[in-house]
């Protein structure tokens, strides 16, 4: 007699199902033998009770050892530092908010853990979409109040792939009946990366979902992502998997499990557990059994087989193909050996159609009779343009060869690659004083004059009239950006943190500075803003003024002192409402053509005095616009006078 019970949504390889309930039917020993030649709509074998529906094999397989909840191979990415983005947004909250949600859940996974998260518009490791119904990977959203969503291991076709059902009352804080994101996707994140469900009731991957939400991760979710990844610090190193014996499948034939495939692995654990063929005894055909493979060698058996170099390409392919087991890169194109092989180049030869162009460069890799328009220098001037403001770059499109002409100066002058003018020789220090005490001393060097370092400390604002050095107090908010991108974000794309090689070539206290583009120019009609953290701003009294002071260097291409349809620089700010709703941005101060030097820029915020806001430094484009270094912005405080 078949008895009903409930259960809880627990991991599928190469997928994690996330929290739900539903009723399935228990098979005891007597049925056995009546459901051993059954099989599914999409003929998955039901040997046993494992084998009715795939969340009921592995909720079995718990219930008969707490071991077996560990026992699918160790799915990892092969890199520390990974890509994330959404697909889509939920319309009924703010998509600031959802950014944030998913910001903090990355967050708490990489402080864990040697891992490190990018947020980018395409082409991401992990990706989140709302999906409704069914929706493509053959596991169906059942609309409100059942499964929340599914991950995708790393091992797996769809790596890395966050599927969260559409019709789920989402939130960003938890409350009855509402779905707190923040909750959910730190523990999709977590299967996104390769972990199982936890054993411990109190972790993030627990298989239930909290109603009164996550704030953190548990010890025993980070002894699991450290396990996967090691630490930050080093001080706990990743498993190795050629270094540990690998676990023994359980018995299962006391329910009645075959082995089709003879080969050592019950029907049920290939099909739901490690993903192989209960028909193939070496599902990759890789001459290398499933059972050597998942129990010998420690290697996944879906079509890969031992990867010495984990470029995708398993070693007995890469033996045929000629190209090295143990180097990504065999010919050293810069394309790795799978790239290649996939589309169709050489992984042995840097210049797969001999027309002298590398592959890397090859628009047409395959193609020598394109060598006329696919390995070239350019294709307009904006390709040429090298930052050197005392030279004018065009490009020659037939050839697609780069022609620099470099400003010529009279004989007593040079050219100040700052501005692009051409300015007297200098000979003393002297000769370059330009009389102004916030810029600092300047100094000749090799008959050009250099810009002088900073009068005033950072934290301090420069009077020019007085020539002191004043010290804000108390400081509400600074950020220097020694510290990286930390809780600011670009919403729509390009922003970068670090040290600049172009535009001033250097950040206005080292070493980083926050910029559109580290490197060259920013694309042509790109719309980004940077955005601070939430920042709280106090109440003032009678006399005090709240100021937001920066410093910056800035170039757009078309010279213009005013809104001519050319590129700018708005500095912006926004009021929060509620929790994660704002207000539409309000513009501060707008900047055009270019600063020719870092200057301090101070903004009287004391209107917003008393409110949580956030700053926002926006590219915005022009009708008239071309590309150019852009905008750079360092040492960004806020304080009350």
């Amino acid at each position: 007699m078949k008895m009903a019970h409930i259960y809880r949504f627990a991991l599928i390889a190469p997928f994690g199902l996330l929290w739900g309930i539903a009723g399935c039917p228990s098979a005891g020993p007597e049925d056995a033998a009546e459901d051993a030649d059954q099989t599914t709509s999409r003929a998955i074998p039901r040997g046993s009770v494992c084998g009715q529906i795939a969340v009921g094999c592995f909720d079995e397989l718990a219930r008969l050892s707490a071991d077996s909840i560990r026992f699918r191979p160790i799915s990892r990415w092969a890199r520390t530092t990974l890509t994330w983005r959404f697909a889509n947004f939920h319309p009924d909250i703010g998509i600031e908010g959802q950014i944030d949600a998913a910001t903090r859940a990355f967050s708490k996974w990489s402080d864990a853990s040697a891992l490190a998260f990018k947020r980018v518009q395409e082409d991401s490791d992990i990706t989140i979409t709302f999906e409704a119904d069914d929706h493509g990977d053959s596991f169906a959203f059942d609309g409100a109040g059942g499964n929340l969503g599914h991950a995708f291991f790393p091992s797996s076709e769809r790596a890395g792939e966050i599927h969260l059902d559409f019709a789920e009352e989402w939130a960003l804080t938890p409350g009855a009946g509402l779905r707190d994101l923040f909750t959910v996707l730190l523990h999709d994140i977590g299967h996104a990366l390769g972990l199982d469900h936890s054993l411990d009731a109190q972790a993030v991957m627990a298989p239930d979902y909290p109603a009164a939400g996550l704030t953190d991760l548990t010890q025993d979710d980070v002894r699991e992502i450290q396990y996967f990844y090691g630490s930050a610090d080093g001080t706990v190193l990743p498993f190795d998997p050629m270094l540990e014996p690998r676990p023994q499948p359980p018995d299962l034939t006391g329910l009645g499990d075959p082995d089709t495939d003879g080969d050592g692995i019950p029907d049920t654990l290939e099909t739901f557990l490690y993903g192989t063929d209960y028909l193939k005894p070496d599902t990759d055909g890789d001459g290398v059994g499933d059972y050597t493979e998942l129990f010998v060698d420690g290697t996944l058996p879906t079509g890969r087989g031992l990867d010495s170099d984990g470029d995708g390409l398993p070693n007995a392919l890469e033996a045929d193909l000629g190209t090295d087991p143990n180097g990504t890169d065999t010919d050293g194109d810069g394309v790795s050996d799978s790239v290649e092989h996939f589309s169709g180049t050489n992984p042995g030869d840097p210049d797969t159609d001999g027309d002298g162009c590398d592959d890397l460069e090859d628009s047409f890799p395959g193609n020598s009779s394109q060598r006329g328009i696919d390995c070239v220098e350019c294709a307009s001037d904006a390709d040429c343009d090298d930052g050197n403001l005392c030279t004018r770059d065009f490009c020659a499109v037939a050839a697609g060869v780069c022609t620099t002409v470099p400003t010529v100066c009279a004989a007593d002058q040079t050219c100040n690659g700052l501005t692009g003018t051409c300015e007297t020789s200098c000979v003393v220090d002297a000769d370059c004083n330009d009389g102004l005490f916030c810029n600092g001393v300047e100094s000749c060097f090799d008959a050009r004059c250099l810009p002088g370092a900073t009068a005033c400390a950072a934290g301090e604002t420069c009077a020019e009239a007085s020539h002191e050095c004043t010290a804000s107090s108390p400081t509400v908010f600074f950020d220097d950006f020694e510290g990286g991108i930390g809780n600011w974000f670009a919403d729509n794309g390009i922003w970068e943190v670090g040290v600049p090689s172009s535009g001033p070539n250097s950040a206005h206290s080292p070493e980083n500075v926050a910029a559109t583009v580290l490197a060259g120019n920013y694309p042509d009609g790109t719309s980004s803003r940077l955005v601070s953290p939430s920042i709280q701003l106090p109440a003032i009294l009678a006399g005090e003024e709240l100021h937001l002071r920066f410093w910056h260097w800035f170039l757009f291409p078309v010279a213009c002192s005013s809104d001519c349809g050319t590129d700018s620089g708005v500095v912006q700010i926004r009021v929060q409402t509620a929790l994660g709703q704002w207000e539409p941005w309000t513009d501060l101060h707008t900047f055009y053509n270019s600063s020719a030097v870092y200057t301090n820029v101070l903004v009287d915020l004391s209107s917003y005095a008393g409110k949580k806001v956030q700053v926002g430094f926006l590219l915005s484009p022009g009708s008239l616009g071309s590309p150019g270094p852009g905008w750079y912005i360092d040492d960004v405080t806020i304080d009350v006078f």
